[in-house]
């Protein structure tokens, strides 16, 4: 009895080597300007927390919920909009505000309850601005600092809790533009 278990084993075991799982066909879904997609040139891509898929391009900041874009364009003397529509980089904090790179309108922060954009600009005669508004990429640090690469002047620290930027070693308030 025990040797028809080994022999049942060993032929079912020879049966899976012989069996092929099936190749699936790679499926993908093109998403361009007849979708809504403001531009084609992407500079990138995050999901954030709520689902949304955000796409940083050279004409606006784009917001996809899986049927439809939303696009967040800059308005000339529209203080709430978005500073400059050549996003470079989009990232979330833990309290889910979204920060926005641009090149040429400095650093965003979207606040969703409000539906704008709150524009942290370089200003000349404040220090505790940042250092430019050519902006590049932007990333967040296990404390809760949010790290600004620029095209010209290197990188800024930013604390989003205190609004601050590090001078001489002491946390200076930014302010808004």
């Amino acid at each position: 009895m025990n040797s028809y278990k080994c022999y049942l084993v060993l032929l079912l075991q020879a049966i899976s080597l012989c069996v092929f799982s099936q190749n699936r066909p790679i499926h993908f879904q093109h998403i361009g300007s007849r979708e809504g997609l403001s531009e084609l040139n992407i500079n990138c891509i995050m999901q954030d927390s709520r689902g949304f898929i955000w796409v940083g391009t050279r004409d606006g900041l784009n917001r996809y919920d899986g049927n439809k874009f939303k696009v967040f364009k800059n308005i000339v003397n529209d203080t709430n909009s978005i500073s400059n529509s050549f996003v470079q980089d989009v990232i979330e904090d833990k309290n889910g505000n979204l920060w926005i790179s641009t090149s040429g309108g400095g650093l965003n922060m979207y606040d969703r309850k409000l539906d704008r954009f709150i524009h942290y600009r370089h200003n000349r005669n404040n220090t505790n601005s940042i250092a430019s508004d050519l902006l590049v990429k932007i990333a967040l640090d296990k404390s809760g600092n949010l790290w600004v690469s620029n095209q010209k002047e290197g990188l800024d620290q930013f604390n989003i809790a205190k609004k601050s930027l590090p001078i001489t070693g002491i946390m200076q308030p930014m302010q808004p533009v």
